[in-house]
C-alpha cells in the first residue's frame, strides 16, 4: 500500500511539472459599458497518453446572463433581482484552431444538470484528434461583459473586478476530460500555465493583476501594461481610479544563523 502511494505521488508530480497551456492575451477596458474586449492566442499540449477528438472551454462569465444559469438557480433566483443592464456574459465571436475557423462548431453542453440554459461550458468536436504529446494553436476573439458585483467578480461605479472573464480551456486527465459547470459551490480547477497579458485602460485608471508588469506605457488616452507570470493557473485583475498602489523591494534571504 506505502508502495503505491509512493509511485501516485511520483506520478502526479510529474503530470502536474509538464508545461501544458500557455496563455496570451490582449485585454482592453471599455469603463462606460462595464465590458472588455479581447484577443487571446491559447497553446495546449495534450500530455496524457490517448488522443483527444474535442475540447472544453470554460466561460464562466455565463454564469451570470440571465436567471436561468445553475448558478443562479442554485443560488435562489430572489437574492440577485437585477435589471437588464446589470448582467453580464462572455461571447466567443471568433475561434480558429491551428487556423482553421471553427465557430461554428461551438456548443454548450450541460453535464452536470442538463441545464439547457447554462452556457458556462462550450464543447468544440475537433476536425483531426489531437495525440498525445501534440501542441495545437487556438485563437479567439472574445468580449466579457461584466456583471453588477456578485460572486467575486462585476463592477461598482467606477471600480472592475476582472475574474474568470476569459475563455479558459478545461483540464484534460488520462480518464477523460474534467469540465463542469459553473455552481454556486465550486472552484475551479485548471492547469498551471504560462500567461502574458496585455491590459489598456483610460488613463486615470489604476491596475493590480496577477504576476508581474513588465512594461507599461501611454498611448492615445489609455495605458497599457503587460503581466506575466508561469505556473500559475488562473489570471485575474482589478481597475478603477481609486485604487492606492504600494510598492517596495522584497528579497528572500536565508535567515541569520545566531551563535552565543
Amino acid at each position: 500500500m506505502r508502495r503505491l502511494l509512493i509511485m501516485f505521488l511520483f506520478s502526479t508530480l510529474i503530470y502536474s511539472q509538464e508545461e501544458v497551456v500557455s496563455y496570451k492575451i490582449k485585454a482592453k477596458l471599455l469603463p462606460e459599458e462595464k465590458i472588455v474586449k479581447g484577443e487571446e492566442i491559447i497553446i495546449w499540449k495534450n500530455i496524457t497518453s490517448k488522443p483527444t477528438s474535442e475540447i472544453y472551454f470554460h466561460l464562466y462569465l455565463n454564469a451570470f446572463r440571465n436567471e436561468l444559469s445553475t448558478f443562479m438557480r442554485e443560488s435562489g433566483i430572489g437574492r440577485f433581482r437585477r435589471k437588464d443592464m446589470e448582467w453580464g456574459y462572455c461571447e466567443v465571436r471568433e475561434i480558429k484552431i491551428n487556423g482553421i475557423d471553427m465557430k461554428k462548431k461551438i456548443h454548450y453542453v450541460q453535464p452536470d444538470d442538463r441545464n439547457i440554459y447554462d452556457r458556462t461550458l462550450a464543447n468544440i468536436p475537433l476536425d483531426s484528434p489531437v495525440n498525445p504529446g501534440e501542441s495545437i494553436s487556438i485563437s479567439l476573439i472574445f468580449e466579457s461583459k461584466l456583471p453588477k458585483v456578485l460572486a467575486r467578480s462585476g463592477y461598482s461605479r467606477d471600480f472592475f473586478m476582472v475574474a474568470q472573464w476569459f475563455p479558459k480551456i478545461a483540464v484534460l486527465r488520462e480518464e477523460g476530460w474534467n469540465a463542469h459547470q459553473y455552481h454556486r459551490n465550486s472552484e475551479f480547477f485548471s492547469d498551471f500555465g504560462k500567461y502574458e497579458v496585455e491590459i489598456r485602460t483610460p488613463e486615470k485608471f489604476k491596475v493590480v493583476a496577477s504576476g508581474l508588469k513588465t512594461n507599461e506605457w501611454k498611448e492615445k488616452g489609455e495605458i497599457v501594461r503587460i503581466f506575466k507570470e508561469d505556473k500559475i493557473h488562473d489570471f485575474a485583475w482589478s481597475a478603477s481610479p481609486n485604487h492606492k498602489i504600494f510598492e517596495e523591494e522584497f528579497s528572500m534571504k536565508e535567515p541569520e544563523v545566531r551563535t552565543k
